[in-house]
């Protein structure tokens, strides 16, 4: 082979190597920016979970404490306490 022909293809070999690798680094640059918009997204559901988490908590220590039990012994059974008078009242003013 001539010195030319050699030279020509050093330069085509090295950039093809060249394109190559930047082919391949531009995917992975592709592929981390997509990991990082994922990784986001992920962590705003989990803090948005971890908000309804403890407002479920709360509501179910509520449902079981004794103030709950009397709203509802009240509101829907129509429970009173020893010495009150419950009052019925029509809601249509006569």
């Amino acid at each position: 082979m001539k010195n030319g022909t050699k030279f020509f293809l050093y330069i085509v070999f090295w950039f093809a190597l060249v394109t190559f690798f930047c082919v391949i680094t531009a995917r992975q640059l592709v592929n981390y920016s997509e990991s990082e918009e994922e990784a986001a997204i992920i962590s705003a559901q989990l803090t948005e979970a971890r908000k309804e988490s403890v407002a479920l908590a709360q509501e179910r220590a509520y449902r079981g404490s004794d103030e709950f039990v009397e709203k509802i012994a009240r509101d829907k059974l129509g429970f009173v306490k020893p010495g009150e008078i419950l009052f019925f009242l029509d809601e249509e003013p006569r």
